[in-house]
């Protein structure tokens, strides 16, 4: 199987460092995020070829389940440990009423973004240890109500209740088949005028970039538009993540309504 040049372009080429730095291929750069330690090793792992290449046109068949779970339960569940998430200024939605954080980890967005604009967000996330941590990060907001320990692939959401369902970085875990179901009972739990959100690195090379460390795999644009459409949505809106590091993945956020 060919080497996928873009590799490169993903996380392992940068490791950040506490003091608000990263190193990228041995020099010192500035960047506004950080990560543990244990994160920084992680990343020069992956730097001795942790990763190979799926066809486009393939279903993502290494995705592993217990691996990822396992991955995610051994990572430090601090804001060390999780990529920093930019402050976002605006956000417009069909409602402010109910939001849903899938995938949160340790409610980061949760706090810091949708509770500033929804009246009410609810958390899902599969790592317990997240979850525990989440209910003490996310404490004082009394917004933020209900938290459910499960993956994705086996989350459904309660009908006709969320304006709108959040998905940042976590959708690379899900194979396409479980993503494009996971989609579809989100059509379900979604308002009259509800959005779902994908936020999500993309890779450039028309491939998918699997990480065997984790269990993840990185979709280029052109699977994501397939699985939009197979799960019955449309794109009502697009937009790139700007001022991200140029060596890193392109971050693209999605709005989708159902057809």
């Amino acid at each position: 199987m060919k080497e996928n040049p873009s590799v490169n372009r993903g996380l392992a080429s940068k490791m950040y460092v506490s003091d608000g730095q990263f190193i990228n291929k041995g020099k010192i750069g500035t960047w506004k995020t950080s990560f543990s330690p244990e994160m920084i090793q992680r990343f020069e792992d992956w730097e001795k070829e942790k990763f190979e290449t799926v066809a486009m046109e393939e279903e993502i068949p290494v995705i592993d389940y217990d691996k990822a779970a396992k991955y995610w339960n051994d990572v430090d569940p601090t804001i060390d440990g999780i990529l920093y998430l930019r402050k976002q200024k605006k956000f417009s939605g069909p409602s402010n009423g109910r939001a849903l954080d899938c995938g949160a980890g340790i409610g980061r967005i949760s706090r810091n973004l949708l509770s500033k604009h929804f009246t009410n967000v609810d958390i899902v996330e599969q790592c317990p240890k997240f979850i525990e941590k989440a209910k003490k990060y996310c404490g004082s907001e009394e917004k933020i109500e209900n938290f459910t320990c499960t993956g994705l692939q086996e989350y459904t959401p309660k009908d006709n209740l969320y304006d709108v369902i959040w998905c940042q970085w976590v959708l690379s875990h899900l194979t396409d088949d479980d993503l494009v179901q996971f989609f579809v009972r989100c059509k379900k739990g979604l308002r009259p005028n509800g959005l779902l959100v994908v936020k999500e690195n993309l890779t450039s090379s028309g491939c998918a970039d699997v990480d065997k460390e984790d269990g993840s795999a990185t979709r280029p644009e052109e699977i994501f538009q397939r699985i939009f459409k197979e799960a019955g949505y449309s794109v009502v809106k697009e937009m790139y993540q700007r001022n991200f590091p140029k060596d890193l993945y392109t971050v693209k956020m999605f709005a989708l309504k159902p057809k």
